[in-house]
């Protein structure tokens, strides 16, 4: 996904950032769940199973982001 701002070698701001990483998301069309604690992770036959505040949710693939960044 290619930065598409005034400045290829500056840094893009706060806002910047989650606007891209918005419009990536609405133009994949991926399933990405904000505000969703997650409390219990496991990889079973395949796939992650976790126990989150809002349910079980069952995934091939899991990120964990953590920090400011």
């Amino acid at each position: 996904y290619a930065y598409q701002g005034d400045e290829p070698d500056g840094f893009l701001s706060a806002p910047e950032v989650i606007r891209l990483l918005r419009d990536y998301v609405h133009e994949r069309r991926l399933p990405v769940i904000e505000g969703c604690a997650v409390l219990d992770a496991r990889r079973e036959q395949g796939y992650f199973t976790m126990q989150t505040s809002r349910g079980t949710i069952r995934s091939k693939c899991l990120v964990v982001a953590a920090g400011e960044y």
